[in-house]
């Protein structure tokens, strides 16, 4: 393009006439064309070499590999070749997955291959994957029936005759992409031929327009060139007037935008004028309200609308393009041309910044301290000489005095006793110099007694020519009891946590003892001197279940299994195992009536009462010899005293009675023995949480619970539970049932091999046939080979992989008749209700014994 100056100025030489936005689009269409037949040509070249050649290349190796598993299977069966079938299937699998890649894609090291979207080719490919599988399964049974498989033989050309019909599935695939790759190449050669005619044109009609465009040009030049020499001697004229002027003046156009601006203006905005022409007036002229800091509306528009003169408002601020601040005062104009039409905007302004510097400091001081100290939001103070000066309000609100009482007394009066010495020394250690952290927290006494946490940031500085410190305090109460109770939370969580991590290793260990037994139990005879031995021992994995199942209770994760319980039974029990574990120095001694009549009770929670009360009480009484008395006996609460548990309902309770012969309490500690972590042990002596645990499980079951301590006479607890009338017979006594035996097949999946062996050899003694998988994945392979094979299927749950549910699911995909028996031990996203949800025919949990499982197994058979 020829650059032709407007006129021979030398400030107007380069400048051109701009070429009109219909050319721009002619060109842009142009690009896009040429862009679009490249784009074309990269693609459908591309699609033809990534897509349709790769796929008639594996439409050819789909047959090549079929025909080699062919031949080798064919001189494996004449014996003319030694491989086993490995090399035959490795052939078939091939084959089967290159037909896979032309359906759903897939990448090998010949190239990557991208699924077909034509449906009639899918659907030939879908015939020759199904042919692929036919043959398959008639190599295998050929395979299977080698000895009478020979040549000639039904099976024979049935194998023959399966292979010829896949080979001409195979023909018809390849035979077809051929002819759609050639379709598609024909297609795009006539679109190539017909882009390339299509930007002859378009490069035609530029050329045209270009011609007839530089032909006007030159006429608009030559009369452009006489108004630019007007406008030369205009300007000159007005640069001189406006730098005459003692004001600052800025002129706008009717966009707002800057155009002209003298020497003064240039001063007080910071900008000159080659810096703003053609910017906003917004931005060269920033101006801002004195008092609201706000920024003031531009007058451009005021005066472009109404053509008015207007006034800046009062107040107003000048602020420099180098922050520089100004207070101005003045007058916006039109700009009118000989019609009288608004053309743009004259700004004239002056610096009044001197008259009003000293009054604007003085005001800003002040209303930076009344908001910064009066109006802060903590408490601010100066300590020095061991006394407050200029408490802000918040600090007198805080400790509660007026400001006459709060300066007149030493510092040290308001900080609890406790902390007074770490706050002094802190304090003397700053105001020698030494370097220390700038926060930190202590406790207060304020006028009405009561303690508060509060949390100071100190700054050393000089007050009145003397060493001081400024003092920033800010009351944390609410979070200091936010963050004990948070601490409390994870303890609690951490305990919980652990204790059902414990509960499920416990679980597999219990399990393997509990079977072991039972095995060795169902052989041994009962006139065997053992067999009493391995009875108590199966009878205490029992107790053993009982405490994994409180284990998981307490970390959330089993539900509570209350039912009608004579409370006498367990204490016996449980003050039977306590004996080998108390020292000997402790004598028990218990009272326990017959007929205390049934509570609504969990045993595994009763028996952690009695557990950590006589652990408390053995603590209590140490080393030193002492008696432990526990006694149960029947209550009505008209027998109680009238002021002893107002809240219980009347009626008939069961009082637990548990004393000791200890050290004993004072009232300060008994007021506070149920509070979660409150304990008055060593470390390594308990956690304090015991009492509170007791307490809930008192009140979950409606009871109550009393203490009685002095110090030095030991402590009495007293505990009731509401009586429940026995339904039926009470004192029947449930026979013992007889294990259900089988002969039906199981599928056994448990991913510990200790306990699927264990589980196999109880079901075997019941009579049945075992099948025992170690890996879910195994299991699944195994159940989809032959899925008539078994008649039952019992799972563990927590398996790596797939869990329990999820391989049952599968499995019942394809066999919806099939029972599953899903086991867990500890699992918090399976329980009976869930597993029901989910289609299980029944739920145990582990460990599981041999009547159960028995019991299990032949209930969803009968079904």
């Amino acid at each position: 393009m020829t650059e032709i100056p407007i006129n021979e100025a030398p400030e107007k030489k380069g400048q051109f006439v701009p070429i009109p936005w219909r050319m721009y689009v002619l060109i842009c269409i142009v690009g896009l064309t040429i862009t679009g037949i490249l784009g074309y040509g990269f693609y459908k070249g591309d699609r033809i070499s990534k897509v349709y050649a790769p796929l008639v290349d594996a439409a050819m190796e789909i047959k090549l590999e079929t025909a080699i598993a062919h031949l080798w299977f064919e001189e494996i069966i004449s014996g003319d070749r030694y491989e086993d079938m490995d090399e035959v299937w490795k052939h078939q699998d091939q084959a089967e997955w290159y037909a896979k890649a032309m359906l759903e894609g897939g990448k090998n090291p010949e190239g990557t291959f991208v699924p077909l979207d034509d449906a009639e080719m899918r659907a030939k490919i879908k015939s020759v994957l199904g042919k692929l599988r036919e043959f398959r399964e008639i190599t295998q049974k050929r395979m299977e029936t080698k000895e009478g498989s020979g040549i000639g033989t039904e099976i024979d050309q049935r194998y023959d005759q399966l292979f010829q019909s896949f080979l001409t599935k195979a023909d018809e695939v390849e035979s077809k992409l051929q002819q759609i790759m050639a379709k598609d190449l024909s297609r795009f050669r006539y679109t190539q031929v017909l882009l390339i005619v299509i930007c002859i044109l378009l490069f035609s009609a530029i050329g045209a327009s270009f011609w007839y465009f530089d032909g006007q040009r030159v006429k608009h030049l030559l009369l452009l060139n006489e108004a630019n020499r007007a406008l030369v001697k205009s300007e000159a004229h007005l640069s001189i007037t406006l730098h005459s002027i003692g004001d600052a003046v800025i002129a706008t156009d009717t966009e707002g935008h800057v155009v002209r601006m003298n020497p003064i203006a240039e001063k007080l905005t910071g900008w000159k004028l080659a810096e703003a022409m053609g910017r906003p007036l917004d931005e060269v002229f920033n101006i801002i309200n004195e008092q609201t800091r706000q920024r003031v509306e531009s007058p451009v528009e005021k005066v472009l609308h109404e053509g008015v003169i207007v006034g800046l408002a009062n107040h107003t601020i000048l602020i420099s393009k180098h922050g520089t601040e100004y207070s101005v005062d003045d007058s916006g104009a039109p700009i009118r041309d000989e019609q009288g039409k608004v053309t743009g905007v004259v700004l004239v302004f002056r610096d009044v910044s001197e008259k009003i510097l000293a009054e604007r400091e003085l005001l800003a001081s002040e209303e930076k301290y009344r908001l910064l100290f009066e109006k802060a939001n903590i408490a601010i103070l100066v300590a020095q000489d061991g006394v407050i000066k200029s408490p802000n309000p918040k600090a007198l609100d805080l400790h509660g005095y007026s400001d006459a009482e709060f300066t007149s007394r030493p510092f040290m009066d308001f900080v609890h006793p406790e902390d007074q010495r770490m706050v002094q020394d802190r304090h003397e250690r700053r105001i020698g110099g030494e370097e220390l952290p700038d926060t930190y927290s202590y406790r207060i006494v304020n006028k009405a007694g009561d303690t508060k946490w509060v949390e100071l940031n100190v700054v050393p500085l000089l007050w009145e020519g003397l060493p001081a410190t400024l003092c920033f305090m800010t009351d944390i109460t609410e979070r200091k009891e936010l963050e004990d109770q948070l601490q409390q939370s994870q303890k609690m969580e951490a305990v919980g946590t652990l204790a059902g991590g414990i509960a499920h290793d416990f679980n597999n260990i219990l399990g393997i003892i509990m079977g072991n037994t039972e095995l060795t139990l169902h052989d041994m005879p009962k006139e065997d001197p053992n067999h009493e031995y391995l009875t108590q021992a199966l009878a205490a994995t029992g107790r053993a279940k009982d405490l994994v199942r409180q284990i998981l209770t307490f970390s959330r994760q089993s539900k509570q299994d209350e039912k009608p319980l004579a409370i006498g039974i367990v204490i016996k029990e449980v003050l039977k195992m306590l004996r080998s574990s108390l020292p000997t120095t402790i004598e028990i001694q218990q009272n326990i009536e017959k007929d205390t009549g049934l509570i609504m009770a969990d045993p595994t929670q009763i028996h952690q009462i009695i557990m950590n009360l006589a652990t408390n009480a053995s603590h209590a009484m140490g080393d030193s010899s002492g008696v432990l008395k526990v006694s149960v006996a029947n209550i009505e609460t008209d027998d109680l005293p009238a002021e002893q548990n107002p809240d219980l309902r009347s009626g008939s309770y069961v009082k637990l009675t548990v004393s000791d012969t200890g050290h004993g309490m004072g009232h300060r500690v008994m007021e506070r023995i149920f509070d979660p972590y409150y304990t008055t042990k060593e470390i390594g002596h308990g956690t304090g949480l015991g009492l509170s645990v007791i307490h809930g499980i008192v009140l979950s079951h409606g009871g109550a619970i009393n203490v009685h301590s002095e110090p030095g006479e030991g402590t009495t607890f007293e505990i009731l539970f509401p009586k429940i009338e026995p339904v039926g017979d009470g004192t029947k006594i449930k026979e013992k049932e007889t294990i259900p035996t089988g002969t039906e097949r199981i599928l056994l999946v448990d991913d510990e091999p200790a306990m699927a062996q264990i589980y196999q050899s109880m079901l075997k003694r019941l009579g049945y046939t075992v099948s025992t998988r170690t890996s879910s994945i195994e299991a699944l392979e195994a159940f989809k080979a032959q899925p008539d094979k078994y008649d039952v299927i019992v799972t563990d749950q927590t398996m790596p992989h797939l869990t329990g549910q999820m391989m049952a699911r599968e499995m019942m995909n394809i066999r919806p008749d099939i029972p599953v028996i899903l086991c867990t031990g500890h699992s918090n996203s399976m329980n009976a209700d869930l597993a029901k949800a989910a289609g299980m025919s029944a739920f145990v949990m582990k460990p599981i014994a041999m009547g159960e499982i028995a019991r299990a197994i032949r209930d969803v058979l009968d079904k």
